[in-house]
């Protein structure tokens, strides 16, 4: 039991020797794609476009929206109450409209947001797209504008990359700007729905119990049209304004430099890995069967396996008849 346990313990000694001992052997292929990393990496930050990091934080906005009245409870001394519940209705609307097609429909409106999206390119030789549609903005504003926590907080950040660092920053204001106004817009369509429907409704009821509560839900209403109107957020509410980084964030120097050089090492010795495999597959190649059984290889047997000459079989051919007649 001692001699297994200590085999145990040497084997993985002896593997990661074996790694070192084939790493040093691959030096040379490890040098050379090092060499090749550091090549590509200058070539890569030579060719990229600099980009600037713009970013802007916002909150739940509009308490009005926020707090929903649940039903009204009766207690125990048989009056009723109504119980807030807070809820961040609008604001998760917010974070999901923000990359919706009619966002992008009303930015493609905008001259400065237009030309600001012809600049935008990946490499110095690449050409900027010229001609955008609704859908082709939304899926560009969905995988190129990222929204954050802050925290364990219900604060976000938006944070967009763009060559032009003032059109970044007018970017994220402009897709706040519209994607609250549209939520806004929809919440009056609401409201204003609510009030023609309620007006109806006290006009055909005679029962005074109903005219009071339709009465009561109709003022409701109309103090929420009246703070919808109140131009300020509706959804989002701006914490920190929109701002741009002192310097280009991508590409990322230290990144690119460590990275791709990296990539390049084990490139080389995955290459030198096929090499040596390739180089003993080619020294011990086994001898091919049939070559046991050339006439010119200078075995005289004529059957190997059983150490059988060939004069050996033709003793026997003679013998045979004389076999048979002394039976």
């Amino acid at each position: 039991m001692s001699r297994t346990r200590q085999a145990l313990q040497e084997q993985p000694e002896n593997a990661i020797g074996d790694v070192f001992r084939e790493i040093w052997a691959g030096k040379f292929y490890i040098a050379v794609g090092l060499v090749f990393g550091v090549l590509a990496a200058f070539a890569f930050s030579a060719s990229v476009v600099p980009n600037a990091r713009a970013e802007i934080t916002f909150s739940p906005a509009n308490p009005l929206t926020v707090q929903r009245v649940t039903p009204s409870i009766p207690t125990l001394s048989g009056q009723y109450t109504s119980e807030p519940k807070s809820e961040n209705i609008d604001f998760t609307r917010f974070e999901n409209s923000y990359k919706g097609v009619a966002v992008a429909n009303l930015l493609l409106k905008n001259p400065e947001i237009t030309e600001g999206l012809k600049q935008d390119r990946a490499f110095t030789f690449s050409e900027p797209k010229q001609e955008w549609s609704s859908e082709e903005l939304a899926e560009y504003v969905a995988g190129r504008v990222r929204i954050d926590p802050v925290g364990e907080t219900s604060l976000r950040s938006f944070s967009y990359y763009h060559p032009n660092a003032e059109f970044a920053v007018t970017f994220l204001q402009r897709l706040h700007a519209i994607t609250d106004g549209l939520l806004r817009r929809d919440a009056r369509v609401q409201i204003d729905q609510r009030i023609k429907y309620l007006n109806e409704a006290m006009a055909e009821t005679y029962n005074p119990e109903h005219k009071r509560a339709l009465a009561d839900l109709l003022l409701e209403q109309e103090r929420m049209k009246m703070m919808v109107s109140i131009d300020s957020n509706f959804a989002a509410n701006i914490v920190v304004p929109a701002a741009v980084q002192p310097r280009a964030q991508w590409p990322d120097a230290a990144l690119v430099y460590t990275l791709i050089p990296l990539i390049g090492a084990v490139l080389g010795f995955f290459v030198f890995s096929i090499a040596a495999a390739f180089r003993r597959q080619t020294v011990y190649k086994p001898q091919s069967a049939s070559a046991w059984f050339k006439s010119d290889s200078g075995n005289n047997n004529a059957r190997p396996l059983t150490g059988e000459t060939k004069q050996d079989l033709r003793l026997d051919e003679d013998e045979a008849p004389a076999k048979r007649a002394f039976k």
